[in-house]
C-alpha cells in the first residue's frame, strides 16, 4: 500500500509534465505560425504601398507589377522560407516572357493561398493583368493598389451580362495593349487536395477563345507539406513549378470552351500528380531541414 501511493504520485506528475509539454509545443507552434504569417503580410503591405506610390505616375499600367513588385519577390520567399524550382523555363522564355511581346497569352495557374504570389512572380510577364475578385476593389488601399497596377476585377455572381462585360474588357486589353491575362481557373483556393484540381471556371477560356490567343498552363505543387492554416503549420518549404506547352485557340469558338477547359484541366492535373511524386521524396530525404 505504501509503495502504491508514491507510484500514483509519480504517475500523476509524469502525466502533468507530458500534458504540459504538449500544450507548450502547441502554443509555440501557434505563436510561430501567427508571427511568421504576420511578418509575411507586413511585407505584402510594404510592397503593396510601394507599388501603389510608383503606380500613381502610370495608373492602370499593365507593367506596374513587373516594375515595382516582381524585383522584390525574393524577399517574400526569404521571409516565408520557401525555395522554388521552376521547370520548363525555356517554354516561358519562348512564350509570355519572350523578347517579342506581340503575342499575349492567357496564363492559368492553380490557386492555393496568399503564398501564390511568390509563385506568380516566377512566371509573371512584363505586361500582365490578373483577374481578381471584385470585392477586393473595396478593400481600402489594397483595392486602389490593385486598380493602379492594372488588375481586372471580376464579379463572381455568375450573371451572363457581367461575364460578357468581363470577357470584352479582357479581350480589349489583350488585343489593344498586348497584355497577358493571369487567371486562377479553379476560382477559389484549393487547400486540401494535394494532387487534384478543383473544377475549372470557364471565364479564362472564353477570354482566350474570344481573343484567339494561346493558353499557357502553369502548375504549382501543394503547399500543404509546409503550410497548413488548419494545423497552424508554416515551416520552411520546397515548391516545384512546371510550365506546360501552350494550348492554341485559333479557330475555336464558344462552342469549344467546355472541351478546352477539360483539356487544360486534364493536362494540369496530370502535371500536378507528376511533380507531387518528385516533391515527396525531396521532403523525405531532407527531413531534418524541413521539420
Amino acid at each position: 500500500m505504501n509503495c502504491e501511493i508514491p507510484l500514483l504520485v509519480v504517475a500523476v506528475f509524469v502525466s502533468i509534465a507530458v500534458i504540459g509539454a504538449i500544450i507548450s509545443n502547441n502554443i509555440r507552434k501557434i505563436l510561430f505560425y501567427n508571427c511568421k504569417i504576420f511578418i509575411y503580410y507586413i511585407w505584402v503591405c510594404v510592397f503593396g504601398t510601394y507599388s501603389f506610390l510608383g503606380s500613381i505616375f502610370a495608373p492602370n499600367s499593365p507593367e506596374n507589377v513587373y516594375r515595382y513588385v516582381i524585383p522584390y519577390s525574393w524577399i517574400g520567399q526569404w521571409i516565408a522560407g520557401v525555395r522554388i524550382t521552376l521547370y520548363n523555363e525555356d517554354i516561358l522564355k519562348a512564350t509570355c516572357r519572350s523578347v517579342d511581346t506581340s503575342q499575349p497569352y492567357v496564363i492559368l495557374m492553380n490557386h492555393q493561398s496568399s503564398l501564390d504570389f511568390l509563385c506568380m512572380s516566377q512566371v509573371w510577364p512584363r505586361r500582365c493583368s490578373c483577374l481578381v475578385k471584385r470585392s477586393l476593389m473595396f478593400a481600402g488601399p489594397l483595392g486602389l493598389s490593385l486598380w493602379l497596377t492594372g488588375q481586372i476585377f471580376v464579379d463572381r455572381t455568375g450573371r451572363r451580362d457581367k461575364v460578357s462585360r468581363l470577357v470584352n474588357r479582357a479581350v480589349e486589353r489583350i488585343v489593344d495593349e498586348k497584355v497577358n491575362i493571369f487567371v486562377f481557373p479553379e476560382g477559389t483556393r484549393n487547400r486540401e487536395r494535394e494532387d487534384e484540381l478543383l473544377p475549372f471556371k470557364k471565364g479564362g477560356f472564353y477570354i482566350a477563345v474570344a481573343a484567339q490567343v494561346p493558353i499557357l498552363p502553369v502548375v504549382v505543387s501543394s503547399f500543404k507539406p509546409f503550410y497548413d492554416r488548419s494545423d497552424n503549420t508554416f515551416k520552411q518549404g520546397h515548391v516545384e513549378m512546371k510550365v506546360l506547352e501552350p494550348i492554341p485557340t485559333v479557330g475555336l469558338t464558344n462552342d469549344d470552351v467546355s472541351e478546352l477547359a477539360i483539356l487544360a484541366h486534364s493536362r494540369m492535373e496530370a502535371a500536378l500528380k507528376e511533380i507531387k511524386s518528385t516533391v515527396q521524396p525531396y521532403y523525405s530525404s531532407n527531413k531534418e531541414k524541413y521539420n
